[in-house]
Formats: structure tokens, C-alpha cells, sequence
């Protein structure tokens, strides 16, 4: 387990290889674990930046782990980005809807 971890950590930037499975979940529950542990730290010690520095520092291993899963099962590295794209639609300004001017 702790060498799928180390595995993805030392390729933190490839993002053209291939990750199994158990790469990618022990890699995300690695991540949420460290997330975690930072924030109950942040919690004992009343500051709030052990959590997101973790976040941050391995956010680039995160998204290099998971294109490189998506390559596994023979996907554009890209495809992970997808579940994203209703939230983006959200905040995104839609067309105004067509007035017909009012014949009196």
C-alpha cells in the first residue's frame, strides 16, 4: 500500500504512464487521509493552514494519478476532468430568452 503511494508520488508529473486501480485508490485515500490529519492539527493548534497546505501540495500528484488512471482504461487523460462540467454549466450566463415586442 505504501508503495502504490510512494509510486505515485514520485511520478507527482507524468502524466502520459498508466496507474491501476489500486494505485488511484490508495493514492485518493492517501490524499483524503492527509487532508484529514491537517485539518485536526489545524483544530489542536487553532491556525488554519496545515490542511490546505497538504491539499495543495499534493493536489499536482492527485490530478497527475488520476490522468494517468484514465490512460489505464484507455482514455484521454483529460476524461477525469468531466463530472466537473455540470458545475461549470452552472455558473456559466445563459442566453436571455427571446422578448417579441407587444403588439398593442
Amino acid at each position: 500500500m505504501i508503495d502504490s503511494v510512494r509510486s505515485s508520488l514520485n511520478n507527482y508529473a507524468d502524466f502520459k504512464a498508466r496507474a491501476t486501480r489500486k494505485e488511484f485508490w490508495t493514492f485518493l485515500a492517501f490524499f483524503y487521509a492527509a487532508s484529514i490529519v491537517g485539518g485536526f492539527i489545524d483544530g489542536l493548534l487553532g491556525v488554519s493552514f496545515v490542511a490546505p497546505i497538504a491539499a495543495l501540495g499534493l493536489y499536482v500528484p492527485m490530478l497527475a494519478c488520476s490522468a494517468r488512471r484514465m490512460h489505464d482504461v484507455n482514455k484521454p487523460g483529460w476524461y477525469f476532468i468531466i463530472p466537473f462540467y455540470g458545475f461549470i454549466l452552472l455558473f456559466t450566463p445563459t442566453q436571455p430568452e427571446f422578448n417579441s415586442p407587444v403588439v398593442d
